[in-house]
């Protein structure tokens, strides 16, 4: 997957379900905030469920694809628009070159 960041949004990162064992070296397990949404969206799209995916907070980014690709849009009601289209959360929809994604807050 290609995606050139548009707008990045307020607080957008990469996450993945944390890393467990590291503990006891004074690491937190950290990690995505709604691990279940994370889990729901990698399964979605056919990844496993502890792959790493954009987290948006606040804010959410506007993003360009520039490969065919599948996205799933989990979590909070960001009201998400693909080429300025609202789309569904939790389902797998597949983008194409020059699709852009938008997010609101």
């Amino acid at each position: 997957m290609g995606l050139i960041v548009l707008d990045p949004g307020m607080l957008t990162t990469v996450q993945d379900q944390g890393r467990l064992g590291y503990q006891s070296l004074g690491f937190t397990v950290s990690g995505a905030m709604d691990r279940r949404a994370a889990r729901i969206a990698n399964l979605l799209v056919g990844n496993t469920e502890r792959e790493a995916l954009l987290e948006c907070s606040l804010v959410g980014a506007t993003l360009e694809f520039t490969s065919d690709c599948v996205i799933a849009i989990t979590g909070a009601k960001f009201q998400p628009e693909l080429n300025g289209e609202p789309i569904d959360r939790y389902r797998a929809i597949e983008v194409k070159p020059r699709d852009v994604l938008s997010c609101g807050s």
